[in-house]
């Protein structure tokens, strides 16, 4: 698995939550992405778009407001689709999120 991704950030609450990850091999399609704070609570769930830029991925989030001032994870799941049942490869904590 070849994921390349920047881990911490920081961003003001109410600004759109974007950034671009480049994972080889994979499609949008089996992707999926959530925010969730330090117990595990889930935040947001994170939209997950293709680039004309070959595996490079940007996950959004288009309104932060509500978020709590903490620090924020997320997480990203690669799920592949075998016949008669579904396979979770790998789930990775992308980021930290400073507020």
């Amino acid at each position: 698995m070849d994921i390349n991704v920047k881990t911490d950030m920081t961003i003001k609450r109410g600004d759109t939550f974007i950034y671009p990850i480049i994972w080889e091999g994979v499609a949008a399609s089996e992707l999926r992405s959530e925010v969730r704070d330090s117990i595990g609570d889930l935040i947001s769930e994170v939209v997950i778009s293709e680039t004309s830029e070959p595996h490079t991925f940007i996950l959004t989030v288009a309104n932060t407001k509500n978020w709590p001032i903490d620090i924020l994870y997320t997480d990203i799941e690669r799920t592949y689709h075998l016949p008669l049942k579904i396979l979770i490869l790998s789930v990775q904590t992308l980021s930290r999120l400073k507020f």
